[in-house]
């Protein structure tokens, strides 16, 4: 993988993300028990925001819904015209 610049880097990896996105959710918790909602808010907004959020939403329905035995929560596998 390369940056904006051409350089070589390393992939974050799937921990390193999730501990990430955890940090800012123990960040939110700790400010709402002490009543800081304005920052509370702020906080919720850059997590919903984020792409590290983003992605491990995606990696987590993807991996959920792997050995799922119907295709849909229907169960149709595909829609005729």
């Amino acid at each position: 993988m390369t940056n904006i610049h051409g350089e070589k880097c390393e992939e974050p990896s799937v921990r390193d993300i999730a501990a990430e996105v955890f940090k800012i959710q123990k960040r939110i918790f700790r400010l709402s028990q002490e009543g800081q909602y304005e920052k509370v808010h702020n906080l919720q907004r850059r997590l919903v925001n984020s792409r590290s959020a983003k992605f491990l939403a995606v990696q987590k329905a993807a991996h959920d819904s792997r050995g799922a035995h119907t295709p849909g929560i229907d169960g149709a596998r595909s829609l005729t015209p």
